[in-house]
């Protein structure tokens, strides 16, 4: 995958680009189902709540340009 500016991403996502949001999830989402499998070791339920995570995120768009270190926000998330 083609490095990205994290925060230039971000804020094109919350513009509403879907096509912004598709290059974040492939990047993003095996990270954080494998943080959620090791913590309940059940794949299915770690799919389930990544997938709910990424739903939330995309819901909440408009407000992830001001976040300043994402990582760390979506690991608390």
């Amino acid at each position: 995958m083609q490095p990205f500016n994290e925060k230039q991403l971000l804020e094109t996502i919350s513009k509403g680009n879907e096509k912004a949001f598709e290059i974040f999830f492939l990047d993003y989402y095996p990270q954080v189902k494998g943080f959620i499998t090791g913590l309940l070791q059940s794949p299915e339920e770690a799919e389930d709540i990544s997938q709910d995570i990424f739903l939330m995120l995309w819901g909440n768009r408009s407000s992830l340009n001001t976040i300043n270190n994402f990582k760390s926000y979506l690991f608390r998330v």
